[in-house]
């Protein structure tokens, strides 16, 4: 072989030279003659001069060969689509074997995929390549699908598409349970000689499992809960865990671990439980900082529920204002301290609370002894004051 990229071949006691293929070139040529390179050319050649679009008969009769078993037929008629005509690997994929039918009486995934390719085409004048994805038990399947806008000779357009699977797909559920932040695991129950559960074994987990419990995948799969080594062999939780398997119902606690706080949701299906962790510790941080900001305010504060306007959480600042009990004023309803010469005009206020609310105006509001106070609006200033700070 020399350097210009030529090999040397022996015919009997003759060598001849044979020019090597460039594997750009063997892969471009592989490509040259797939199924959708090939339509396209053949709807380019059909094209005669002076017309928008080749006609029907010259691209899509005579020369398909095993190219029609995936070919499918739409005539447009009165601005809707019409299967006039299906392959056998069409009827399989839309699970479907009917002609003569309104496109929208297929299934919607592939409806609405050969019908935006039809669209496209026609609006265009041209071929189009979309991509069909329908998932089927779980698995999501991608397949080209190839739009070719022909002219009837009885008026009207006649969309030939092609359809074929591409070699690519997926289990969607994995991919979900794979990628997702969150740790989720399947542990299988293990029964005792009375039939209770005693343990659990991790049968599956993900990479957020991994993570947010900071052990390795090696020391996770199969490892049974009794044999410790990370935070779910815990007493609290496997006691949790059992009494998840044996009410049936699903169950939500939290554990704090290394500055981390940790969401855990349970779910049974028989003796297989499904395990979702959250890392929550931005949230709790979050909730901490409003209830130190809340609980601790010298202004009197309180949350109610904009419906029902009962009361839900009062601060202590106006527990000693109001001259309410905490306990008396979760039962109360808002309404309860507003006079009720202005029950009116409190309502219309509290219609016109947004994201925030600012009034001029000076409220007056009833204590528990009787007695009237006045009520500023502060919310703006105090936003203006968190800010500054």
């Amino acid at each position: 072989m020399d350097a210009g990229g030529q090999n040397a071949r022996r015919v009997g006691n003759v060598m001849i030279a044979v020019e090597k293929q460039p594997k750009n070139q063997k892969k471009l040529s592989t490509e040259l003659f797939d199924d959708v390179p090939v339509l396209q050319r053949k709807w380019l050649a059909a094209v005669r001069p002076g017309e928008g679009l080749p006609r029907y008969e010259e691209v899509m009769l005579g020369s398909l060969g095993r190219l029609a078993d995936h070919m499918l037929l739409l005539n447009e008629k009165n601005e809707r689509l019409e299967v006039s005509r299906t392959g056998r690997y069409v009827q399989k994929w839309l699970d479907d074997e009917r002609w003569d039918i309104p496109l929208s009486a297929l299934t919607p995934d592939c409806a609405t995929a050969l019908g935006e390719a039809a669209a496209n085409a026609i609006r265009n004048s041209r071929p189009h390549l979309a991509a069909a994805h329908c998932v089927r038990d779980g698995m999501v399947r991608t397949y080209d699908v190839l739009a070719l806008p022909t002219a009837s000779r009885w008026g009207g357009t006649l969309v030939g598409i092609y359809v074929n699977e591409r070699d690519t797909h997926y289990n969607l559920l994995d991919a979900i349970y794979s990628t997702t932040d969150e740790g989720v695991l399947s542990l299988a129950t293990i029964r005792d000689a009375a039939g209770r559960p005693s343990d659990f074994q991790i049968v599956h987990h993900n990479k957020g499992a991994t993570r947010l419990l900071k052990v390795p995948s090696s020391e996770l799969q199969w490892r049974r809960l009794s044999e410790g080594g990370n935070l779910l062999c815990s007493a609290d939780v496997v006691l949790r865990l059992r009494d998840v398997v044996v009410r049936g119902h699903g169950d939500q606690f939290e554990l704090d671990n290394d500055d981390r706080s940790l969401r855990l949701s349970a779910t049974a299906f028989g003796d297989i439980l499904s395990l979702t962790i959250s890392d929550v510790t931005a949230l709790k941080r979050r909730e901490a900082s409003f209830r130190l900001l809340f609980d601790n305010n010298p202004m009197p504060m309180w949350v109610f529920d904009a419906e029902t306007m009962g009361f839900l959480s009062v601060n202590d600042a106006a527990v000693q204002h109001y001259g309410y009990s905490r306990e008396k004023f979760l039962k109360m309803q808002l309404r309860e301290i507003w006079p009720e010469d202005e029950w009116v005009s409190h309502g219309e206020a509290l219609r016109e609370v947004g994201e925030s609310y600012r009034s001029t105006r000076h409220w007056r509001h009833l204590k528990g002894d009787g007695y009237l106070v006045a009520i500023v609006d502060i919310t703006e200033r105090r936003k203006a004051e968190a800010r500054i700070a």
